[in-house]
């Protein structure tokens, strides 16, 4: 169980197929699993919205999966979706989209605690947890750097809650269709501390630049007034 949870932890994404996880130190995965589940750190059926099912499916399961809708080969999965959507607008069990599918889905339920853990080892949510591991290995090795109180980024519990929340807006805007939402998100987080207002300011004239991409000139006006980041002025 202790293996299983530490390749789903190391591995992207909170949603695992039963088949994609075969370990020689994990053994069977069903058998594994089970006292994650006892724990509740681990879903047996997560609901799996359209979109994570296409991406947990290969293309022949899914023309199976939606055999009465006659999915061609050709077409990209982003086709699919657009014409799937509007029939199938709710979240599932995998055994519900697909009965006849000999497999199963486990949702990771901790990785906010496990994410909180990183950012508090590094100091930051890019680096991952394989560097942690070569770290501890004496493959990496980093400097010694003594930081004085006044130079940490960090510096208490509520710094914490708004580098996490940064973090999940600055991911939302990779595949973010409802820009004005996010922004709105965005410009909602409070805090005092100058690195984070920083970061803050920088994530608004991301999604300022974005808008431009799109040609919302009202919206990146409002989020470049609201960004304090070099260049939002001029831009």
């Amino acid at each position: 169980a202790q293996g299983l949870l530490v390749r789903m932890v190391m591995r992207k994404g909170v949603l695992f197929r039963a088949s994609k996880l075969g370990y020689v130190e994990i053994g069977d995965p069903h058998d594994a699993v089970l006292p994650l589940l006892a724990r509740e750190w681990v879903d047996s059926a997560p609901p799996l919205g359209l979109s994570e099912l296409l991406q947990l499916l290969r293309r022949d399961e899914l023309s199976h999966c939606f055999k009465d809708h006659a999915l061609k080969g050709p077409e990209r999965k982003q086709e699919w979706f657009e014409r799937l959507q509007p029939m199938y607008p709710s979240p599932q069990s995998l055994e519900q989209w697909y009965p006849t599918l000999s497999d199963a889905v486990f949702g990771l339920k901790i990785m906010p605690l496990c994410d909180r853990l990183r950012l508090l080892y590094f100091g930051n949510l890019y680096q991952e947890w394989s560097e942690f591991v070569l770290a501890d290995l004496g493959i990496y090795r980093y400097e010694k750097v003594e930081f004085s109180l006044e130079s940490r980024g960090i510096n208490e519990r509520a710094d914490i809650d708004v580098c996490l929340q940064l973090h999940a807006c600055r991911e939302a805007l990779e595949t973010c269709l409802e820009l004005h939402a996010l922004a709105e998100r965005v410009i909602a987080i409070e805090c005092g501390n100058p690195w984070l207002l920083m970061r803050r300011g920088k994530l608004l004239f991301r999604i300022g630049q974005q808008a431009e991409r799109i040609q919302d000139w009202p919206l990146a006006m409002a989020v470049y007034r609201q960004s304090s980041y070099p260049g939002a002025r001029s831009r």
